[in-house]
């Protein structure tokens, strides 16, 4: 089999999907390389930067089957722009499974061409490209944030249109966290009366929530910015700066609480013993209730039962962790097989951080109920 392979990325606007695989099939009429079977495999607003593109891996899913035999693209960017990624497959995995890669727009065809330098060179620019806008995007953000205008995406709970405006109702409950809070409650108990004061509003407060409002200081009117980076241009995972790493300009927009109340209420937090500091269970973040879509936790007792603590008075047991677990881990062999791959991990020694990690890389939402009725939620497989 044939695969022809088009990408194009949210910002391209000069080589369209028509027109890659138009001159891919041109160049291989042209050539005379025909085969029973032609597949085409379209990634539409995916850049070239992310390995797990949906019909990416469906073709070298194919590869590894044996099914595809030839991969032919216009250029080497549509193939991708990671250049330690790209040189693996084409110097190392598709020459050992004997797989012919054509770049038309690059004259390189892996059967006629010895020229792996030149490749190697090209593969390296395309991902420089990606530095460089990177870089520039950056730089176009630090500016504007240093001017102080707002160079995000989307505000914070409490305000609207760029924090030119105040949520009124939002607002109200902001207010009565930071008092709750204030007069000596605990996070936990602050969600508690605040989902029962707004019983109508049909809130879902968590400790977590009210961890995020109380610390941020941007509720007194404060611009807070260069609270978080990304690894690298190839990874844009967040992490959270160190908080003497933020900049905080005072006074930018209208405060929906004191200094002084922000302050009492940050002081009064530091004295509280919050259920937050406790070991997280390998689950945590990703399960919910079936029934009330509520997070699960890990019972108090510590047995090793996942809970809901919202659909009964008392803590009602959904499933083991342990059970949860392998029922995960047979679901992702299960897709992994679907796609043609071999599952080859070893759990044996992963720490509860790791088992956490590699959970999160494959799974987006977990619903679960008594009897192990599951509903799991891929990060990956979507189209």
């Amino acid at each position: 089999m044939i695969a022809i392979y088009a990408r194009i990325s949210k910002s391209d606007t000069g080589s369209s999907i028509e027109n890659q695989i138009g001159i891919v099939k041109n160049y291989l009429s042209s050539e005379e390389i025909m085969a029973d079977d032609i597949k085409i495999f379209i990634d539409d607003g995916y850049s070239g930067r992310c390995s797990c593109r949906p019909a990416f891996v469906k073709m070298l899913a194919g590869v590894a089957t044996g099914e595809i035999k030839v991969i032919a693209v216009k250029d080497f960017s549509r193939f991708g722009r990671n250049h330690l990624f790209v040189s693996e497959l084409t110097e190392v995995v598709f020459k050992r499974l004997n797989v012919r890669f054509i770049s038309v727009a690059d004259t390189y065809d892996s059967y006629k061409s010895n020229d792996e330098m030149l490749m190697a060179f090209r593969s390296i620019f395309n991902e420089y490209y990606c530095v460089d806008v990177s870089n520039k995007i950056k730089s176009v953000l630090y500016s504007k944030n240093v001017s102080g205008d707002y160079a995000i995406s989307k505000t914070v709970y409490g305000y609207k249109n760029a924090y030119t405006e105040i949520d009124a109702e939002e607002a109200e409950i902001i207010k009565a966290a930071f008092c709750l809070v204030a007069d000596g409650n605990s996070y936990s108990e602050t969600s508690r009366k605040l989902n029962d004061i707004y019983r109508d509003k049909k809130c879902n407060w968590q400790a977590s929530d009210i961890l995020r409002i109380i610390k941020n200081p941007e509720y007194t009117g404060s611009h807070v910015w260069n609270k978080y980076s990304s690894v690298s241009y190839l990874n844009k995972r967040g992490l959270v700066n160190d908080r003497n790493l933020w900049k905080i300009d005072s006074d930018v927009h209208e405060a929906i609480v004191s200094e002084e109340l922000y302050q009492k209420a940050n002081q009064n937090s530091t004295k509280i013993k919050s259920s937050l500091k406790s070991e997280r269970h390998i689950f945590s973040g990703l399960t919910k209730c079936m029934k009330c879509r509520y997070a699960l936790s890990m019972d108090k007792r510590k047995m090793g039962w996942l809970v809901c603590t919202k659909c009964a008075e008392r803590e009602q047991k959904i499933i083991k962790i342990d059970d949860l677990y392998n029922i995960c881990i047979g679901s992702i062999k299960q897709e992994f097989i679907k796609k043609g791959i071999t599952f080859n991990y070893d759990f044996e020694n992963d720490t509860q951080t790791d088992k956490r990690n590699f959970l999160n890389n494959f799974i987006k939402t977990i619903y679960a109920w008594a009897d192990k009725k599951i509903e799991i939620y891929w990060k990956f497989g979507e189209e």
